[in-house]
């Protein structure tokens, strides 16, 4: 089963999930507030598998989380759950990359429907270690080869770094790829 991080600043709401993701087999680990969700999405990310966040919160609330939590790179999928059932809500949270979005009171099913198809979508796109050292080392030869041809053409040195080699969904490549605009970076 899945890890999930439950962010919301009401005691009893973050219980009502509680209760409802342990019962179907997860694990689940809570932040009363946007900020410790993020401080927790740093310490222990790559351990949690899916978020869930409210809306209305003090301080940073969940369209600010789902903005940060992007921005930082984490690729952890984000399902918002909210009392602001209006329709312009559900468009900026999917717009600013929510995979889902349920209305308070939380129907468990569609939760965890939307919990099983983040999980399904993680694995499907999950590298082994030893794919992600195959890939790795494949894409350092053709650098190192097309380094070479480049230190022909300039006649200088091209230095090179050890790649980082991961999938990302086609819906997180945006996000995964302005992370990086900060420093130079090469993609393919």
């Amino acid at each position: 089963m899945s890890r999930i991080l439950v962010v919301d600043d009401s005691r009893i709401a973050r219980m009502g999930m509680r209760r409802i993701l342990e019962k179907a087999g997860h694990e689940v680990v809570e932040a009363d507030s946007g900020e410790a969700g993020l401080g927790l999405l740093q310490s222990q990310g790559s351990t949690i598998d899916c978020v869930t966040v409210d809306v209305l919160m003090p301080g940073m609330g969940g369209i600010e989380f789902l903005q940060e939590s992007r921005a930082r790179g984490y690729g952890v999928q984000v399902i918002v759950c909210t009392a602001d059932i209006q329709k312009s809500t559900r468009d900026e949270c999917h717009q600013k990359g929510a995979w889902g979005v349920v209305s308070k009171p939380v129907d468990s099913d569609e939760l965890l429907a939307l919990i099983a198809s983040s999980a399904a979508q993680r694995d499907k796109l999950a590298l082994s270690e030893e794919q992600r050292d195959w890939l790795t080392e494949l894409v350092n030869m053709g650098v190192g080869r097309a380094a070479a041809a480049l230190n022909d053409l300039v006649e200088g040195h091209v230095e090179l770094r050890v790649p980082y080699v991961d999938l990302v969904h086609p819906q997180q490549l945006s996000d995964a790829v302005g992370v990086l605009s900060h420093t130079p970076v090469s993609s393919v």
